[in-house]
């Protein structure tokens, strides 16, 4: 993870977002910890973490099913403020058969998870960033987290607008007017339909010269770019400076 980060100081980015999957499980990371927050204080980089996301469903009907999912979410909280930051993104819950008849009890269940997350959250001083989802069988759409953030109505609850997902959702531009009042977060990558979701900017579909207008709008945070290589990045962080001298 470390060389990670120094490959992003290195190129002139100021924040990483760190996965909490794989040998970064909040069950795994434990050990290299301290390294990386050492690391990130000596190369003067902010971090934001994601939650693990993998059959995660905070809306489950099953109560252990839920039940763990609320845990790993839990433990993802802890994690991050032992990596000092400030935004965890979490991805809302899955919606299969029965969820698709019964979206609203779906949502009810969901709510009471969010509930929960951000008390904790709330004593971490932390922001939760509920992330807009655009599969088939995800929670997400802006109705999904309109629901959720007008329900619980905290400043420690908020959206992460991923591009991609937006795009998915049918518009990117809709999406995030709809959202824009909540965004606390944002993923950049580009899509490109029958190709792949996560792409360089620039490389896919999306009109990133009018989403970003928008964007800044609503938002002056941090844009983390959400690609498969070091290369993707760099060529992204490139498009995205153009972009912003024409804006």
């Amino acid at each position: 993870m470390t060389s990670y980060m120094r490959f992003a100081w290195e190129h002139g980015f100021e924040l990483v977002e760190i996965i909490l999957e794989g040998s970064l499980h909040p069950l795994r990371i434990g050990p290299m910890l301290n390294e990386i927050r050492r690391t990130a204080a000596s190369l003067g980089l902010r971090l934001r973490c994601h939650a693990p996301f993998y059959s995660i469903d905070l809306a489950s009907f099953a109560d252990d099913v839920r039940q763990v999912a609320l845990t790993e979410i839990l433990d993802a909280l802890e994690v991050a403020a032992k990596l000092d930051a400030d935004v965890l993104t979490v991805h809302p819950g899955l919606c299969f058969l029965p969820c698709e008849l019964m979206r609203e009890r779906a949502l009810e269940t969901l709510l009471v998870s969010v509930k929960r997350i951000i008390e904790h959250a709330e004593e971490l001083s932390l922001v939760i960033g509920l992330e807009t989802r655009g599969e088939r069988f995800s929670l997400g759409a802006p109705a999904d987290l309109l629901y959720i953030l007008r329900r619980i109505g905290s400043e420690h609850l908020g959206v992460t607008y991923d591009t991609a997902q937006a795009f998915k959702l049918g518009d990117p531009l809709r999406v995030l007017r709809e959202v824009s009042a909540y965004i606390v977060h944002v993923h950049v990558r580009d899509v490109k339909p029958g190709v792949g979701d996560a792409l360089a900017v620039g490389d896919g579909v999306i009109a990133w010269r009018d989403l970003l207008a928008e964007l800044a709008r609503y938002y002056t945070g941090p844009l983390v770019i959400e690609v498969m290589s070091e290369e993707d990045a760099l060529k992204s962080a490139c498009k995205l400076r153009e972009l912003s001298r024409l804006l």
